[in-house]
C-alpha cells in the first residue's frame, strides 16, 4: 500500500548529528546562493554590467520595497538583509524543489 511520510528521510549521520534530505538541499541552496552572490561581486566597477547589475537591481527594489512598506529610509536599510536574506533563501529552496528527484533523495 502506498503511503506519504511527511517526516524527511534521513540520509546519512555526522556524529550523533542525523542529515535529512530537505537539511540537503537546504544547504544546497545556501551553496548556490553564495556562489552566485561571491561571483557576481567579485569584479565590481562603477557601471555595473552582468550579474552585478541584476544583483544591484535585485537590491534596490528590495530597499524600494521596505522603505514603501516602513516609511522610512533609515528602518528600511536596517530592516532589508534580514527580509531579503529570508525571501531568497525560500525562493531558491522553492526552485530547487522544482528540480525531478530532489525531494526524493534517499
Amino acid at each position: 500500500m502506498l503511503s506519504i511520510s511527511l517526516v524527511a528521510e534521513e540520509l546519512f549521520k555526522i556524529g550523533p548529528f542525523p542529515v535529512t534530505n530537505s537539511l540537503l538541499t537546504s544547504w544546497l541552496s545556501i551553496i548556490v546562493i553564495s556562489i552566485i552572490a561571491l561571483i557576481g561581486l567579485a569584479k565590481q566597477s562603477l557601471v555595473p554590467r552582468g550579474l552585478q547589475l541584476v544583483l544591484e537591481s535585485i537590491y534596490g527594489f528590495f530597499l524600494n520595497l521596505c522603505e514603501t512598506v516602513l516609511e522610512s529610509k533609515k528602518l528600511a536599510e536596517k530592516a532589508l538583509p534580514f527580509i531579503a536574506t529570508i525571501f531568497i533563501f525560500v525562493l531558491a529552496n522553492n526552485f530547487l524543489g522544482l528540480i525531478p528527484g530532489a525531494g526524493s533523495v534517499g
